[in-house]
């Protein structure tokens, strides 16, 4: 949730510098605003994640409840507990979700686009069988 909320912020905010389809640049504009996305997304839902793995896992390790957990991993760490195993978890979840959100635009993207030059070559072939005919 908290990916997909900053997916989309950033889809929101980050504004292309040209709209135009047909420029050399809007492709490169699209996939760089796609990989910042993704990023960003995968990043974020990671790192604000990471205390409720930290807790969940401590949970397994101890059976002890919540509250009880929570309690055990202030006495020992402190704040410090928060930020515990953020690389493993930066490689367990931040790129997978940033891998699943820049394939998806990738294929959004080449799906547009396909279908752009399918309805552009439909047209150009229902003109010229008109001037034909």
């Amino acid at each position: 949730m908290v990916a997909i909320a900053v997916k989309d912020w950033v889809e929101e905010h980050y504004k292309l510098s040209t709209k135009d389809v047909n420029s050399p640049s809007y492709h490169n504009e699209r996939m760089q605003k796609s990989v910042v996305k993704s990023l960003a997304a995968g990043v974020a839902g990671a790192a604000l994640t990471n205390p409720f793995d930290v807790i969940r896992n401590e949970q397994f390790k101890n059976h002890l409840g919540m509250r009880m957990t929570i309690q055990h991993l202030w006495n020992d760490m402190g704040w410090r507990f928060l930020g515990r195993g953020i690389g493993k978890n930066m490689i367990a979840v931040a790129m997978p979700i940033g891998c699943t959100i820049f394939l998806t635009d990738l294929f959004i993207q080449y799906t547009e686009e396909w279908a752009a030059s399918s309805s552009a070559a439909t047209a150009t072939n229902t003109s010229t069988t008109q001037k034909v005919g």
